[in-house]
């Protein structure tokens, strides 16, 4: 076998297979081609120990190159310190995600990314794209990633399966990854992590609250500042961020800022930050908006936060939609008030849903409500907004620590059975229970909470 003989890591399959798409490494690049090439095969029923062997060196020899990871001393210097410190204690998963994603990307073998439909989940989404697109330029690789927007908060049947049809398509030296980012840390997505464990590697970017018994289908490449001293004040937009920066070197802080205002984090900074204020609406906007039913595509939602012109014509058109609903949630609002008075504001999503077409979903619509109701009423102020099966719940920063709504919300499924279930972080929750039972479940709540009706 040739030393400077080029190895095929993977293979893209086209339903014509003169179009199938080979990934030839070799000790100076790695390229995709269809067409004639004089190779060794490391995959496939031909292939010999000895290529897979060459293979190996050769990935590892390229990655390096694509991530030495120089960046993480600065990223430690940058973060460790401040509100974000809980860093310090994930560097190590997010160097070894780094590593994996290189070598991934290199050798061809394919990786889907999904995130999140909503601002904090897009803009980790929009700032990985940025440092793999930029990674990947300056090295000359095609990559096969492929971006998946999540609409739901788990990782379901359904995505595992539409995952496994993309991942079907190759044939590959390595394992396909799969990157989640800000969402699946939730009991429904059990079976299908599980089943996905299997066969892919898992890097999972999250910063909501690991439940009872997470640890047993925790992988090891899993970031959550819940576990490192943090919370989820330290969005996963955030960490996605500097997931990127720690990859290409990248200032990827607007869509850190962006994230923490979309995700209304404690770490959010409206002043002297206009555009990221304008990113964190607009990708509110375009990650929900109900418009078309087809998912914009990353390139898309990239260049409508990067391209001026595109993104203060989205800033305007989502800000003018979202205040018509906050005025017509204002009508419809239902008031009451605690024993120790902290008032609670009760939206039926149903009563606006029929003039708010396009924008915005239940749960953008709760957090801009809460901040409006605050404006009115004063900090010590609850909001929910119910829709479906769902209970959307935002609470004041001044009475999170007062109020502990998951310890309630736990509360509620022992008393029903789990009849009413949800999950959240301590200043915006949800809760789940049958359409036929909301009525009772929202009394339940405002009993818990101390309104006597």
């Amino acid at each position: 076998m040739e030393a400077s003989k080029g190895i095929v890591t993977s293979v893209k399959r086209a339903a014509n297979p003169a179009e199938d798409e080979y990934c030839i490494i070799n000790a100076s690049t790695s390229y995709c081609t269809s067409q004639g090439f004089d190779a060794d095969y490391a995959i496939g029923k031909t292939a010999s120990e000895e290529a897979k062997r060459r293979a190996e060196m050769l990935i590892n020899s390229m990655s390096g190159k694509v991530y030495d990871g120089s960046n993480k001393q600065r990223i430690l210097q940058t973060y460790s310190n401040g509100h974000l410190k809980a860093v310090s204690g994930m560097i190590g998963i997010l160097d070894q995600s780094a590593i994996t994603l290189a070598r991934k990307i290199v050798s061809g073998a394919p990786v889907v990314v999904r995130y999140h439909n909503d601002g904090d989940g897009a803009s980790g989404a929009v700032a990985l794209y940025k440092a793999i697109s930029q990674v990947c330029a300056k090295n000359n690789i095609r990559e096969h990633v492929a971006w998946r927007m999540n609409r739901s908060i788990a990782y379901g049947i359904d995505e595992l399966y539409e995952d496994m049809v993309y991942f079907g398509n190759f044939e590959s030296l390595l394992k396909p990854t799969l990157i989640m980012i800000d969402f699946g840390t939730s009991p429904e997505s059990e079976e299908s992590v599980k089943k996905a464990a299997k066969n892919y590697d898992i890097i999972w970017l999250d910063h909501h609250v690991p439940y009872s018994g997470f640890e047993k289908i925790k992988p090891q490449m899993y970031a959550n500042p819940w576990e490192h001293g943090g919370d989820s004040n330290f969005t996963a937009g955030a960490l996605g961020a500097i997931f990127g920066e720690l990859i290409s070197g990248l200032d990827l802080s607007i869509f850190q800022q962006a994230s923490f205002i979309s995700d209304f984090s404690e770490y959010a900074i409206y002043n002297n930050t206009e555009k990221a204020e304008k990113i964190a609406v607009a990708l509110d906007y375009i990650t929900s908006s109900k418009k078309s039913s087809k998912q914009p595509s990353i390139q898309y939602i990239e260049q409508s936060v990067t391209e001026e012109e595109k993104l203060e014509s989205i800033y305007r058109n989502a800000k003018n939609l979202m205040a018509e609903a906050i005025s017509k949630g204002i009508e419809a609002v239902h008031s009451y008030k605690t024993v120790s008075g902290i008032g609670i504001h009760v939206v039926d999503f149903n009563d606006i849903a029929s003039d708010v077409s396009e924008y915005p979903l239940p749960g953008r619509f709760s957090s801009a409500l809460q901040r409006k109701f605050e404006e009115i009423f004063g900090p010590r102020t609850i909001t929910l907004v119910h829709f479906g099966s769902f209970i959307s719940i935002r609470l004041s920063k001044s009475i999170s620590n007062e109020i502990d709504i998951l310890g309630k919300i736990r509360e509620l499924e022992r008393s029903t059975k789990g009849m009413i279930s949800g999950g959240g972080h301590s200043e915006a929750a949800s809760i789940r229970t049958a359409r036929d039972n909301m009525a009772n479940a929202i009394d339940m709540l405002l009993g818990m909470l101390g309104v006597h009706k």
